[in-house]
């Protein structure tokens, strides 16, 4: 057999197991240059093997502090770089500065120890091209502003076009949803295509996040940990170390969930709310009777830019129902819409978002149709009927504050994704300015930055919580003594008495 079969075979063989791609291509480079035998830890066998078996070719690595993930994402990179025929490849990190330190420089480590790579492609700081092809078969680096608009974060993607793509994510646990949404792009062709996120566990949300969780079945998840106890383990982490860390700290803590463990938090050290706490009031069943003497209030917050919506809450004592959303930009006849709604509800109150015109004109408009209805700016100062509460920065701060407390004790949230979504995403902070300290929610650009769209279905539902509602006809006292009532009698509930 010629050498050129030889070689061909090779690719074919290689093409169909990136495990003994990286054993051939890095290990004797590897061994003479440190002296020692050169092996993949089980997970990274496992996630190598998996880019031949899986079907769907997502794939998110979820992992603690230094197992090698950035390594492992090089390996799939210069793997399929050098089995695909004009194949393309984009790897990206959170920062220009994170990709040139992580994934750009395990991409070169490999390389420099690979003749054969070496002799086909040439490596500068930005690109690996192969020789011959230098316009259609590249691996770049690119990266995007951590304040990047939706646009700026696409066009992370631009000039991506081959029948073998490949899109590897570093550090994607802090990134926008607008790049992960803008590389989902990749399997709109018919071609063979790749999306790989690995990063540590350091938020509660984005799409690094919801990959793990897998609620579409589309992901191969592989969590990385250091646990001392697990059979899995990375072998890379100090077991001495980790061991000492859970002594310290206690597993539950947040620091040695990320660093060590591999799992995420609860709750990230500055969000009111986590997902454990939204699932478990989405899993609550409130009975008829534990909220129909509890006031209606209803929650709109009106769309402000084209690509917003407007979103209605409907929330009566410790029951939240399903939104209603419309997209519309004739503020006359979303009103009208509204007011079918409200026609129908019997609101005992209803807050509307009056931070833009449109909900100006809104509000106006259900006011001439006869609705009693309340303009609510975020910006506005707090109410302040909570003497427990801290003294909040603005209305918005004090309203999310509520609605996070209602949603962690006793709350039933509605099965929405989104909503739950939105919820977990605000992050707050206090700021304190001589001797008064104040409570604050990060602005709504902020959060509409990382999840490409604004947080329209958590406004109306935290406006549920604008100001304190009494039901019609009945006094204040008794609606405070509501939930001091008797224990709920079974044996009445089968003769069929009412309680």
């Amino acid at each position: 057999m010629s050498q050129a079969a030889e070689a061909e075979d090779r690719l074919k063989h290689w093409g169909r197991d990136p495990v003994a791609f990286v054993y051939d291509v890095f290990g004797p480079g590897y061994e003479q240059l440190h002296g020692e035998k050169f092996e993949l830890d089980i997970w990274q066998e496992e996630f190598l093997s998996a880019l031949v078996t899986w079907p769907h070719r997502r794939y998110a690595l979820a992992a603690c502090k230094g197992p090698g993930k950035s390594a492992a994402e090089s390996w799939a990179g210069l793997w399929f770089s050098s089995t695909r025929y004009d194949a393309q490849v984009i790897a990206t990190s959170i920062t220009g500065d994170n990709l040139k330190t992580g994934l750009w420089k395990e991409i070169a480590t490999w390389y420099a120890l690979s003749p054969m790579l070496q002799q086909a492609c040439e490596l500068t700081a930005e690109k690996l091209v192969v020789r011959g092809s230098e316009k259609t078969w590249w691996c770049y680096a690119r990266s995007f502003p951590k304040d990047a608009d939706t646009t700026q974060q696409a066009a992370t993607l631009a000039g991506f076009h081959s029948k073998h793509l490949m899109f590897l994510g570093d550090e994607a646990g802090d990134y926008p949803d607008g790049v992960i949404a803008a590389a989902e792009g990749i399997f709109a062709n018919d071609g063979e295509a790749y999306l790989i996120l690995a990063g540590n566990t350091t938020r509660t949300s984005g799409p690094l996040y919801r990959a793990v969780k897998n609620q579409s079945g589309l992901w191969w998840v592989k969590r990385i940990t250091g646990d001392p106890d697990a059979p899995d383990r990375c072998s890379r982490i100090s077991r001495s170390w980790a061991e000492a860390m859970i002594a310290e700290h206690g597993r539950e803590h947040p620091w040695v969930k990320i660093n060590v463990l591999g799992e995420f938090p609860n709750i990230q050290a500055n969000k009111l709310l986590g997902p454990d706490d939204v699932e478990r009031a989405r899993r609550r069943n409130p009975q008829r009777r534990e909220y129909v003497q509890e006031p209606i209030v209803i929650g709109i917050d009106t769309a402000r830019q084209g690509d917003d919506m407007t979103a209605l809450c409907k929330r009566q004592g410790c029951m939240t129902w399903q939104l209603r959303t419309w997209r519309l930009a004739d503020s006359m006849a979303l009103a009208d819409q509204i007011a079918g709604v409200l026609a129908q509800e019997k609101p005992d109150a209803v807050f509307i978002d009056t931070g833009g015109p449109s909900g100006i004109a809104v509000l106006d408009r259900l006011r001439q149709l006869g609705f009693r209805c309340q303009g609510i700016d975020f910006a506005t100062d707090p109410v302040g009927d909570d003497s427990t509460a801290p003294a909040f920065g603005n209305r918005r701060a004090e309203m999310y504050y509520k609605a996070a407390q209602w949603v962690r004790r006793y709350g039933s949230l509605p099965q929405d994704i989104e909503l739950g979504v939105e919820l977990c995403e605000p992050e707050y902070f206090v700021d304190a300015k001589g001797k008064q300290t104040k409570f604050w929610i990060e602005p709504k650009a902020e959060i509409k930055k990382r999840l490409s769209r604004s947080p329209d279905r958590a406004d109306a539902f935290a406006l549920t919580f604008a100001a304190p509602v009494a039901p019609k006809g009945l006094e204040i006292s008794q609606h405070g003594q509501r939930f001091a009532r008797t224990e709920f009698d079974p044996f009445k509930a089968l003769r069929g008495e009412r309680q």
